[in-house]
Formats: structure tokens, C-alpha cells, sequence
């Protein structure tokens, strides 16, 4: 606090000594500031001479303000009533003196004259206008503002009264706006927020599960060299010596390659029976593994040849940091702490190991039905008897028929039965039922004599006499032609009846089990064995920030209960308050994040953060009600100055500014001593002051009121906009007589000793930077800009035509 304030009301002459030698006495550091405040009694101020002695003399205060409560005392032996007080306060003295006989106030204006009444601010006998004035003149601009202008004064001596814009007055839309703030920041979420892009360095598998980019796809399956890559390799073997069969088969000589039954039956069998092998020993392998240790686990995976590495430290940290700039990356883009909570929920599922039994899983990497597909293959397919190559067994024979003549015949029969007898080889290679052969047979005897028959009769019907080539020479090219189509049209008959047979059986599927199988260890070392200790340490840090972050959302919410809500708002209020909400959660989340990162348990997360952010909403509703909502938070890290525009706060406040020092106000005096006051305006002082984050921004008009607010003072605290005004005293009200101070034990000598041996100690005087340059034992009077002079005896102070007011500044129009 800027000024130091003592209160000596209920306090008797020793009491005070004491209270006044413990704040700056012998050995007594250096106070928290220059600036005193007093609160006094009328009936005990006299009594209090030699406290206020003391702080003349401590050579610690350079300015002081006695603020006076309560009825006016008997002065001399005339019996007139009003202030008597010591000399220590006397106007010679520096010390600004405000006398207040009813400390709740009443409202009153000098000009017109109208009757006091009760104030809507204050409530009889609350007393709050003894609390707004202390408030006031808690703020050092204005204190030091009361100091210069009390030199202005008759007898340094006023009654104070104030009018004041802030909290409860003009301000009453603040709760509300923070209410709905509370409400939407808190409200239950519907929906978790997605996954923003990875930007980790990629290899880190932490981060990815902790961003949510993570695929269960391994990039390169290889099992090393180990227990496992032998069955591994076994496997793979088997089947790419069946693949070698099939392929041995579809060529153009594969009518002579290995019969399709023994393919079947053998190669087929053991590719199915090392796929099987390998799909059990992975099995075995992944169920052993999950009841080891993390340090037995390890050991295994290298004797089985499972490459891999364990994260680092360092890599913790970081996927720890990854969680950390989620959370507040979330906040930051204003989604509710309910929201974020579910979110570290699945980051917590997402993190732990989930190796369990992967029976599941590897069953679905190698699937049973492909097994029994390579176990019990089909048989291989025949070609149907009605199909495409019945067009070349027709084809065939047609060409030699067509040369005429019984040589065309004979070649048009050998023909025919070269295609009969190669279709009956194929289908007998190829197996199957008899009488699919059969059928296959008669269609393509019949198609191959039909041919003959048609080429004979196109010979008998369209070739000329004499033939245009030779005889011998036609025969021949038509037998060529014959046999180019007829092992043309059958060696692309075989080979997509062995390629249909090959999908059927599923080589391919085969080859990429045997991948996802040895896929599936990698990846789960990777991701799973190998980390098992850092994913659970971060899982169970997910856990542990997404219980602070239910312990904050229901801290505000518990809040947001407690606030009155209002009809109207100002949004822009409501967006500002929502982002204090956001910097609010993130620095109740700092203390979890610094005991996370060194590895400490965070089984208490919930109250910590709890505790931290019922701390931190006190100091934020404080904030508000204490300097408003322009004023920046005590936690806040930004410190760029905070503008809420518009809103009824700053019409309340503009309005309070250009009101008249004469208007009603919440004056502090009793309406039975209003009669004690002056009635000139030009007597008057008065202090403008609104917070310095207004400064700039506040409605006041032009002229006058725009050149008053050249000198009006700008509070770097508080959230209250107003006028203090100084009424001073009729003549002959305050009077001022010294009392020996030393005859009541605690005198000047007493104090000087105290304060040279402090000197001496170096606790001596305060060098402030802040403090004005005045003294209070050398008062020096001073004239401020347009500030009229206290009018001498000799002049009229109560002619009406005098209205200017004399405060440091042209009232606000």
C-alpha cells in the first residue's frame, strides 16, 4: 500500500506512544512508505499530543493527513463548539487536517441550498462514508493532491465529501458479465476438442500419443535377427516356394512343370503350416511378455531379436511439455476447462499400454480362414465347356479344311484331334471331377469336327478353279496359322485359370500376415514394452491434469453460484473476463506442471489446484472490486494495458467527473453542523481523480471540462472515478492551542533520540522517488496553476458573486 494508515480512535495516550514507537522507533526498519494517514477521535485527539509529536520528529513521514472523527468539542471559554486540537496538527505544521462529524454522510450541496438527506450510497449508520474516504485517500496521487491543497486551506482544516463511480455504482454490470463468463467457461462439454498437428520431431512415439497422430502402421517390419526371425524367415520361405510353383505353372511350358496336385497338396500345406507356426510362436510371444517387468522385458526383446530402445529422459520431458502446450494451447483458443478435461480423459486412455492380450489382434494380422486356405487349398478351376476357347476349337480345323481336297481333310482331322487331346492333358493336370472333364471334351470335339465340316463346305462353295496357290503350299500355312492360334489361345487359357487358382488360395494375403505379424511385435515394442515406464508416467500425469482441471472448473462454478446475475452486460466486459479465466487456469495448472516435470506423484492434484484457484479467484473478484476491471490481474502475465470499451462504467464515471464541486454529494458532516461549514464556492477545494487506464478514453466534452481534465488526477490503483471535496471551516471553528507533550512522557526529546540512534543504525529517513518534496516541520505554501489564493481576512469570502471554484481545476461541465 502507498499510504501508511494508523488508526488511533479506540486507542488511549499510552496505547498511541506505543503504536507510534513500534511503527518508528529505535531499530524499527524503514516503513513501507512516507505518506501516514491517521484516523483520530475528537475526544481522544488532544490526549494523542505526544503521539503526534513523535511522528513529527521521526524524520520517517513526510506527509500526513489526520482525518477527524466525530462531534465537535467546547473551544476556549466562550463555550462555542467546534475543533480543538493540538498544535503539533496546527496549519504551520504541513498536516492536512479533515474533520468529519458523521462518518455515513449525508447528501448535500452548497448552491442552490437545499435540505441534507440520506444518500442511496450510504445507509444510516453504516458508516461508509468514512470507508469511501479512507479508500480514496489510500491512493497516493490523491493523498499528496489532499497534501498541497490543504496549504490552501483556512487552518488546513476541511470537511470532506465525496462522490464516487466504481463498484456497486456504475460497476454493477461487472458481476454479471463475470457470471456468464463463469457459466460458459464451466458449462459441460458435449464434444472433445480435436487433435492440432503434430509438430514433434517424428521418432518420438510419446508425442505422437500424446497429440493424438499416432498409427498403429509399423513403417518397415523386421524383426532383427533372433528367436523370432527364424520362424519368421521359415515362413516366409514356404511361402514364396509355393509363390515359385505358381509362377513355374502359368508360364508357357507349365502343362510340364510341377503337377497342380502336388502344389496343393505339399507346398501349398507347408506354407499354411509355417504361417501357422509363426502366428503361435508371436501369440506366445506377446502373452509371456506383458506379465514381465520392464527391465525382464527388455532383456527378452533383445535375445528374440526385437529391435528397439527404451525413451530417454530427455524424451519424457519433452512429450511432458507436448501435454503442457496442449492444455494451454486449448485454453488459449477459449475452450471450456470442462472440455479440456475430457480431452487430458483420452490422452490418459490414448497413453496407457493397452497390451494386455493382443490374442485379438493377432488373429486378425493372420486370420484363420487364411490358414485353412492354405492348409485345405480349392482345387484348381477348369475352364467351363462353354466358354471362349470354343471359338479357336472351331477356328482350327476351318484352316486346313479350307485348302480342299483329301489333304486338307487330313489336316483338318489331325488338327482337331491335337486340340482335343491337348485340352484333355490340361484338365487332366489340372484335376476335378470326371465328369467336368468329360463334358469339357465332348464340347470341344464338337466345336473342332464343326470347324472341319464349315471349311470344306466354304472351300466347295467359294474357291475358284484352279486355286490361286498350290496346293501343298496353302496346307502348309493354313497348319502353321492353326498351330500358332490353337497354343496361343491355350497358353492364355492356363495362365489365368492358374492365376484365379492363386487369388483363391491367397499367397498375397500370406505375405502380408507374415508382415503384420512381425509388424505387430515391432510396434508394440516400440510403442508399448520399450516406453511401457514412460507411458504410464505420462498417462498417469494426463490423469492427474485432467483432475485439476475438474478441480478448477468447480471452484468457478461454485463461484459463478455466488454472483448475481444481471438483465445486461456489456460482451466485450464478458470476453475480457473469460480470458482472466483462461490466464486464471493456466497459472493454477503451473504448480502441477513444475511437480509433474520433476517426476513427483500428483495424487493430490485435485485440492492443489483447487486450493490454487480459490486463491486465484479471490484475487481476481478482488482485482474487480478493488481497481475494476481495466486494471490489470495480480497474476496476470501480460503487461499490455487492458482496454474494456464503452459500457455503462464509463458513462457513470464520465458523468461523476462533470458534475459540479458545489452539486449534492455524500458529504461528512452532521446536518446539525452544516451551519459550521462555508458556504463560498470559491473557498472550496476539490480533487478529480479517475483510474489511469481511462485515461484517454473517458466521454468528458470539450472546453472546459476537456481543459480540467488536463490536471485531473490519474490514479495508478483503484477502480472508483470521483470528487473529493474540501469544504473549509467559519472562522473561529477549528481552533488550534499547544499542549506539553513531555508531560505526558513521550516528548520530542524522547522521539530524536530514538530517531538519531536509528540514523545511526541505518534505518534513518526514507528516500523515495515517489514522495513530493515538502516536509511537514517546514511547510512551504505553493500555488498551483490557477488555484485562487486563500482570501485574507479583509475580504468579503461570502460575497455571492464569487463562483469560482478553486480545486486545481475548472469544474467539469
Amino acid at each position: 500500500m502507498s499510504v501508511t494508515v494508523i488508526d488511533f480512535r479506540s486507542t488511549d495516550a499510552d496505547e498511541a506512544k506505543d503504536m507510534i514507537r513500534r511503527r518508528f522507533g529505535r531499530g524499527v526498519p524503514l516503513t513501507a512508505s512516507s505518506r501516514v494517514l491517521v484516523l483520530e477521535s475528537t475526544e481522544r485527539l488532544v490526549s494523542h499530543t505526544a503521539a503526534y509529536e513523535a511522528i513529527l520528529t521521526s524524520n520517517r513521514v513526510r506527509a500526513l493527513v489526520c482525518l477527524v472523527c466525530g462531534d465537535p468539542t467546547v473551544n476556549g471559554d466562550d463555550g462555542r463548539r467546534g475543533l480543538l486540537r493540538p498544535g503539533q496538527l496546527g496549519s504551520d505544521r504541513g498536516v492536512t487536517t479533515l474533520w468529519v462529524s458523521d462518518e455515513t454522510g449525508v447528501a448535500w450541496g452548497l448552491r442552490p441550498t437545499e435540505p441534507p438527506g440520506a444518500h442511496p450510497d450510504a445507509v444510516a449508520g453504516s458508516r461508509a462514508g468514512v470507508e469511501y474516504l479512507v479508500e480514496t485517500l489510500e491512493q497516493q496521487e490523491i493523498f499528496d493532491r489532499v497534501i498541497e491543497l490543504g496549504r490552501e486551506l483556512p487552518e488546513a482544516t476541511a470537511a470532506p465529501g465525496v462522490t464516487l463511480s466504481g463498484p456497486g455504482n456504475g460497476y454493477g454490470t461487472v458481476n454479471a458479465a463475470l457470471a456468464q463468463a463463469l457459466k460458459r467457461f464451466t458449462a459441460p462439454s458435449h464434444s472433445v476438442p480435436p487433435a492440432a498437428p503434430s509438430t514433434a520431431p517424428r521418432g518420438n512415439v510419446l508425442v505422437d500419443l500424446v497429440e493424438g497422430t499416432h498409427r498403429a502402421v509399423p513403417d518397415a517390419p523386421d524383426p532383427g535377427e533372433g528367436e523370432l526371425a527364424r520362424h519368421e524367415n521359415r515362413a516366409r520361405e514356404e511361402v514364396l516356394r509355393s509363390t515359385t510353383a505358381f509362377d513355374a505353372l502359368a508360364r508357357a511350358g507349365g502343362l510340364f512343370a510341377m503337377p497342380p496336385a502336388h502344389l496343393r497338396t505339399v507346398e501349398l500345406r507347408d506354407a499354411g503350416d509355417a504361417l501357422e507356426e509363426y502366428r503361435d510362436r508371436v501369440r506366445a510371444m506377446l502373452w509371456r511378455f506383458n506379465s514381465l517387468r520392464d527391465d525382464q522385458r527388455v532383456a527378452e526383446l533383445r535375445r528374440a531379436g526385437v529391435p528397439g530402445q527404451s525413451p530417454s529422459p530427455e524424451e519424457v520431458d519433452e512429450a511432458l511439455e507436448h501435454l503442457r502446450a496442449r492444455v494451454q494451447r486449448e485454453l488459449g483458443a477459449g475452450t471450456p476447462i470442462t472440455a479440456v478435461a475430457d480431452d487430458l480423459e483420452n490422452i490418459a486412455t490414448r497413453l496407457s499400454p493397452r497390451s494386455g492380450d493382443l490374442s485379438p489382434r493377432v488373429r486378425e494380422a493372420a486370420p484363420d480362414d487364411l490358414i485353412a486356405a492354405l492348409r485345405e487349398p480349392p482345387p484348381a478351376p477348369h475352364p467351363r465347356w462353354v466358354s471362349w476357347l470354343l471359338a479357336p476349337a472351331l477356328a482350327l480345323p476351318a484352316l486346313p479344311a479350307f485348302t480342299g481336297d483329301w489333304p486338307g481333310l487330313v489336316g483338318c482331322i489331325a488338327l482337331a484331334l491335337a486340340w482335343i487331346i491337348t485340352v484333355a492333358w490340361g484338365a487332366r493336370r489340372l484335376g476335378g471331377p470326371e465328369s467336368s472333364t468329360t463334358r469339357l471334351l465332348v464340347a470341344h470335339a464338337a466345336s473342332a469336327f464343326a470347324g472341319g465340316f464349315v471349311g470344306m463346305w466354304l472351300h466347295a462353295r467359294f474357291m475358284p478353279d484352279p486355286p490361286p496357290l498350290p496346293q501343298p503350299l496353302s496346307l502348309t500355312i493354313a497348319l502353321i496359322a492353326g498351330v500358332w492360334l490353337g497354343a496361343w489361345a491355350l497358353s492364355r487359357a492356363w495362365t489365368r485359370l492358374i492365376g484365379r487358382w492363386e487369388s483363391e488360395v491367397g499367397l498375397d494375403r500370406a505375405e502380408r500376415a507374415i508382415g503384420a505379424l512381425t509388424g505387430l511385435v515391432g510396434l508394440t515394442a516400440k510403442a508399448e514394452w520399450y516406453p511401457g515406464a514412460g507411458r504410464r508416467r505420462l498417462a498417469d500425469s494426463a490423469r492427474a491434469a485432467a483432475s485439476a482441471a475438474r478441480a478448477i472448473a468447480d471452484t468457478l462454478s461454485r463461484t459463478a453460484v455466488d454472483l448475481d446475475p444481471a438483465p445486461s452486460y456489456a460482451v466485450e466486459l464478458e470476453e475480457q473476463l473469460r480470458e482472466d479465466l483462461v490466464e486464471l487456469s493456466q497459472s493454477a495448472f503451473e504448480g502441477l506442471w513444475g511437480d509433474l516435470r520433476s517426476g513427483n506423484a500428483a495424487s493430490y492434484a485435485y485440492e492443489r489446484a483447487r486450493e490454487s484457484a480459490s486463491r486465484l479467484v479471490e484475487a481476481l473478484r478482488d482485482n474487480l472490486a478493488t481497481n475494476g476491471p481495466n486494471a490489470p490481474l495480480p497474476f496476470s502475465r501480460r503487461t499490455a494495458q487492458r482496454r474494456i470499451h464503452g459500457g455503462p462504467e464509463l458513462e457513470q464515471a464520465a458523468l461523476t467527473l462533470r458534475s459540479p464541486v458545489e452539486g449534492r454529494m455524500l458529504q461528512l458532516c452532521d446536518p446539525a453542523y452544516l451551519s459550521l461549514l462555508s458556504d463560498t464556492v470559491a473557498d472550496v477545494r476539490a480533487v478529480r481523480f479517475a483510474p489511469g487506464s481511462l485515461r484517454g478514453r473517458l466521454p468528458l466534452g470539450e472546453g472546459a471540462a476537456r481543459r480540467a481534465a488536463q490536471t485531473m488526477v490519474w490514479t495508478a490503483g483503484g477502480a472508483r472515478s470521483g470528487i473529493l471535496r474540501l469544504v473549509p471551516f467559519r472562522r473561529d471553528v477549528v481552533r488550534t492551542e499547544w499542549f506539553a507533550g513531555e508531560e505526558q512522557g513521550f516528548g520530542p526529546a524522547d522521539v530524536a533520540s530514538d530517531a538519531g540512534a536509528a540514523e545511526s543504525e541505518g534505518t534513518g529517513p526514507e528516500e523515495s522517488e515517489e514522495a513530493p518534496g515538502y516536509g511537514i516541520s517546514m511547510p512551504e505554501p505553493r500555488m498551483d496553476g490557477d488555484v485562487a489564493k486563500e482570501p485574507t481576512d479583509g475580504e468579503n469570502r461570502g460575497s455571492e458573486d464569487t463562483t469560482r471554484v478553486s480545486s486545481g481545476e475548472d469544474y467539469l461541465r
